[in-house]
């Protein structure tokens, strides 16, 4: 079965080179701050619809026709991996957002499903990354609290 789905996904990514496909992409962030706290866990959620078009009477019709996957998967911050993205993402917020906050943890939870008709290939994707964040309080007047929202967004190209 992994060999399967091994040559599925290549066959998949040679697809998305050569044949015509369309995609659909939202990203959302969800968060509740409290000032008193100084921490916080918000969700960014990115989640994608990709259509790849091919002819019904094709080889690739007839191996995907039918075939329906499913793949889930969760890595938290100890994973050496999401310790680098950490850390790339922090340096970005402070460097290129100019902002105190950083991230001291993180968790992602990732699913995407393909699902294969006669004429088209549908994958879809759920990506949440779900970083602890602190230092998002400003320094200054203790009776009315600045939370600073600059790290809101952040683009990281490595």
């Amino acid at each position: 079965m992994k060999y399967f789905t091994y040559v599925l996904y290549s066959t998949i990514a040679l697809i998305i080179i050569s044949v015509s496909y369309s995609n659909v992409f939202a990203a959302q962030l969800s968060s509740f701050l409290i000032p008193e706290r100084n921490k916080s866990e918000p969700a960014y959620t990115a989640i994608e619809f990709i259509t790849i078009k091919y002819d019904p009477q094709s080889e690739l019709a007839k191996k995907l026709a039918g075939v329906t996957e499913r793949i889930s998967f969760k890595i938290n911050g100890t994973n050496p991996g999401l310790e680098n993205v950490i850390a790339t993402i922090n340096n970005v917020i402070l460097t290129e957002r100019n902002s105190p906050v950083r991230i001291t943890d993180s968790k992602i939870d990732y699913t995407a499903q393909i699902r294969g008709e006669q004429d088209r290939l549908e994958v879809a994707y759920k990506l949440v990354f779900t970083p602890t964040i602190s230092g998002y309080v400003l320094p200054g007047n203790e009776s009315a609290k600045i939370v600073d929202l600059d790290w809101r967004s952040f683009k990281v190209n490595d």
